[in-house]
């Protein structure tokens, strides 16, 4: 059974869960110039109900008004640029001094995030739906080539992608983006294998980069804390005394690479 986790870099929140940061947990909203209307379509009904806010759109109060319609603005930029995905709503981010606005959705290749900007004559949007993308294919494909020579219930891998090249694909992924990929070893696999999992996807990385940019960490985790949870732990600031051992491994632009133990 394969366990691959991926996530797209752009975004440091939870995975597919938004804390502190849902879509109307204050009325802080600056105004943006969406079209108000007094219909509200099934899509913007179900986010409505599922944050316990009423459907009817008069019973909105303004903030609200406006987060929903900047919602549904940001959805048809993503129904418009990728009409064979589907998304589903996770969470909303308004803007602020702190950050830009954005919508946040799930997807079959994990998390995205859409970012709108309204401060011009009309909005400036942008995604990071390749990145995610490009994530869970890198993440295949490294856990493809470790599963041939290892057992996958030992093992579970991570990949970030920063910048592809082109669009994600499986024979060129890793030669085409920067990335940073970390794998966590039960320590029931036992020293040995964690150094040669190490070993085998520092070579695998370098020998297919090219000039890509990359990097990986490889941690050899205590047994009680292993788990599908330690991917969503590590991008959260995880507590670093779960693990025993770390090996890392950089490839620069130019070549330079380097496997060496973290102490700690």
């Amino acid at each position: 059974m394969k366990r691959i986790v991926f996530l797209a870099i752009s975004c440091i929140l939870s995975i597919f869960v938004v804390s502190g940061c849902t879509l109307f947990s204050h009325d802080s909203i600056s105004e943006s110039p969406t079209k108000e209307s007094n219909m509200l379509n099934d899509r913007q009904k179900k986010i409505l109900e599922k944050e316990g806010l009423p459907t009817d759109y008069n019973e909105l109060s303004l903030s609200k008004k406006i987060a929903i319609e900047a919602i549904e603005d940001m959805f048809q930029y993503l129904d418009k640029q990728y009409p064979d995905e589907t998304f589903e709503y996770a969470g909303y981010i308004s803007q602020s001094t702190l950050e830009s606005e954005q919508l946040l959705v799930n997807s079959k290749y994990g998390k995205v995030t859409v970012y709108r900007d309204v401060s011009g004559s009309s909005p400036v949007y942008k995604d990071d739906f390749k990145e995610a993308k490009a994530s869970d294919i890198y993440a295949s494909v490294i856990n493809d080539y470790l599963s041939a020579s290892y057992n996958d219930e030992d093992y579970l891998v991570y990949v970030v992608v920063s910048k592809c090249e082109g669009q994600p694909d499986y024979k060129s992924i890793i030669k085409s983006c920067n990335a940073n990929t970390t794998v966590f070893v039960r320590q029931k696999a036992g020293d040995s294998c964690f150094q040669s999992i190490a070993s085998s996807v520092s070579d695998y990385i370098g020998k297919n980069s090219d000039k890509a940019s990359s990097a990986a960490d490889i941690f050899l985790v205590k047994d009680e804390e292993y788990g599908l949870q330690l991917p969503e732990q590590y991008e959260n600031n995880i507590d670093m005394g779960i693990f025993i051992k770390q090996m890392s491994y950089y490839h620069r632009e130019n070549g330079e690479e380097k496997l060496y133990e973290v102490e700690r």
